[in-house]
């Protein structure tokens, strides 16, 4: 159960960057917290939370829950604070109690910059050869998807910046050169964005 688990974390980052895919992301999400309670009762699961974020993050759950008796729209808060904040606590639980080593903190480090590797070059394929639009266009731009140019630059600087930091390990000097390769791809699709922000981000997180 512990590494199914495990599996269906690394499913739910490894997709995040994709649009679309709502589905495998639900199934991840909710197979993974199922197991972690199913485990956390059979006792063969801790829950720690000695983190310097849990209290908090408690506090401003408490405080969201406290403001719902006010909202306007209780139903719809309601929902969004269980969307958006409630699931990524969830979230944040499951890695600080699961990714709690360096060596599965390296595989999380890498699931997230491959996956948003390939989410690059899937997006420009298909954005530049399959739709065919000319170089000179923004990527994503006018997309059918979620995927505004500004958006897509929070991504990849994100890892690019992972991709780069890797250098200061000295434990894991294989995984250097092959990093080169994501790293590449990330930066030049950050560039293809024509984002003033992006670019401007990009050149002061690499310094």
């Amino acid at each position: 159960l512990h590494i199914l688990l495990l599996i269906f974390i690394g499913v739910h980052v490894f997709i995040n960057p994709f649009p679309q895919l709502t589905a495998i992301e639900e199934i991840s999400f909710y197979g993974a917290v199922f197991l972690w309670l199913l485990l956390l009762w059979q006792k063969k699961s801790s829950l720690d939370l000695s983190g310097p974020l849990n209290i908090p993050l408690l506090l401003f759950f408490g405080w969201t829950v406290f403001g719902l008796f006010f909202a306007l729209d209780q139903a719809n808060t309601l929902h969004d604070i269980y969307a958006h904040l409630l699931k990524y606590i969830l979230l944040y639980l499951l890695l600080i109690n699961y990714f709690n080593s360096f060596r599965r903190f390296e595989i999380l480090w890498l699931l997230l910059i491959f996956s948003t590797a390939v989410f690059s070059v899937y997006l420009m394929i298909y954005f530049y050869l399959i739709i065919g639009n000319p170089f000179g266009v923004k990527l994503g731009y006018k997309m059918p998807w979620e995927v505004p140019p500004n958006f897509i630059g929070v991504l990849t600087i994100f890892a690019t910046l992972l991709s780069i930091n890797i250098y200061n390990f000295g434990n894991i000097k294989a995984y250097k050169w092959l990093l080169a390769i994501p790293a590449g791809i990330l930066i030049i699709t950050t560039i293809a964005t024509k984002t003033r922000a992006a670019i401007f981000s990009l050149f002061v997180g690499v310094i």
